[in-house]
């Protein structure tokens, strides 16, 4: 389970992030950046664990884009850091799935004037 609160859009947004694993609630705070604004945005785990990067390749001649999600993480060593490799893997991709659905949803519904609409 995850929710989380965001303050902000784009680059510089401070989001606050909590997971629930194996019946242990944790807290993130991730910092937003914009290396390729437009292109790649990346969501930095303030404590250094881990950074997603999220880049969205033009597809069909810009008709469509292809987006790509992958997380760096830390885990610890020895046994403990192999579980949590497995674990955390298996929840990223279950997240990333929930993830791609809402942007391709988002991309179903919005007009195709290729902009995107900033609150």
């Amino acid at each position: 389970m995850q929710d989380g609160t965001a303050i902000g859009f784009g680059a510089g947004t401070r989001i606050r992030v909590e997971t629930r694993v194996l019946g242990n609630t944790k807290q993130f705070v991730h910092l937003i950046r914009e290396p390729d604004p437009g292109r790649v945005l990346e969501e930095v785990d303030a404590a250094g664990f881990s950074t997603t990067t999220f880049t969205v390749e033009p597809a069909e001649q810009g008709k469509a884009a292809s987006v790509t999600i992958q997380t760096r993480f830390r885990v610890r060593p020895g046994l403990l850091g192999s579980v949590e490799r497995v674990v955390t893997v298996a929840m990223l991709r279950r997240i990333y799935k929930q993830e791609l659905a809402r942007l391709d949803h988002y991309a179903a519904t919005v007009d195709s004037g290729h902009s995107i609409r900033r609150p």
